[in-house]
């Protein structure tokens, strides 16, 4: 659906962060690794300050107004649609193609090989139900292929110029609301509502099965460029070779919009 204009970079990044500075930091380093130059947004859930961070590895920061999670722990639409805004605002400045939505479980492996057919695309989810898939068909007008199971978990990615379309239309929060009815679960899952959300307005999103695994779930590419849930480096305290990465002071900005 999405007009095709040609951009700097063909793919760009996202990252809230909180409080596991060292996980952030290893999924910062493995995503400069392979692609040093391009569009990264970085966000405090109202966290950490990364500035350190985000001045070492030349992303684009900005410290969180409020907490949100990115699984919606503060619970009710109003801080999935923060979550939802905060990819937007960083979508409007990614001068790239395609923005990668990365969590703190994540590590890239290796460069992304594949350039999507897709306006977005994740993971399998469990918590997506054919009662749903059938009720996005019938009330909202979505596609015949939005039986499948779809999670945008971290990993995942959006055609920037979808997603930005997708969200344009000043009724998708209100349309959240009213999914609710029939998806309680959209209310704390922010990759069952964006996944929701961009179906609804008739965009088509495919499991990224050429690109993103979670290790230990079955029928899973042994070659992937990201991998989701790797939780090895949570609760991990950073050491001196791993250098300034937080400030030792909490953020002061009245103006924090994010």
């Amino acid at each position: 659906l999405a007009a095709t204009i040609q951009k700097r970079y063909t793919w760009g990044f996202f990252l809230q962060a909180f409080k596991h500075p060292k996980a952030t930091l290893e999924v910062v380093k493995s995503v400069r690794k392979f692609y040093p130059d391009e569009y990264f947004f970085l966000v405090s859930d109202h966290g950490y300050d990364f500035k350190p961070l985000s001045e070492r590895f030349s992303l684009n920061y900005e410290a969180g107004k409020q907490k949100v999670s990115s699984q919606g722990a503060h619970s009710g639409r109003e801080f999935t649609a923060r979550y939802m805004r905060r990819i937007l605002h960083a979508a409007l400045h990614c001068d790239c193609d395609y923005m990668v939505i990365l969590e703190d479980d994540n590590q890239m492996l290796r460069k992304i090989r594949t350039i999507p057919k897709y306006d977005a695309g994740g993971v399998t989810a469990h918590l997506w139900t054919r009662v749903w898939s059938s009720e996005l068909k019938k009330s909202y007008g979505a596609g015949d292929w939005s039986y499948e199971s779809h999670g945008m978990c971290g990993g995942s990615y959006v055609k920037t110029s979808s997603y930005i379309e997708a969200l344009s239309n000043h009724e998708w929060e209100k349309r959240l609301v009213d999914m609710g009815k029939y998806m309680p679960r959209l209310d704390i899952k922010t990759d069952l509502a964006i996944a929701s959300i961009m179906m609804s307005y008739g965009y088509e999103l495919h499991p990224w099965v050429e690109e993103l695994s979670q290790p230990g779930k079955p029928n899973q590419n042994p070659d992937p460029a990201i991998i989701h849930n790797t939780k090895k480096w949570y609760n991990v305290l950073l050491t001196p070779e791993d250098g300034k990465v937080v400030s030792d002071f909490p953020v002061k900005n009245p103006n924090r919009t994010l």
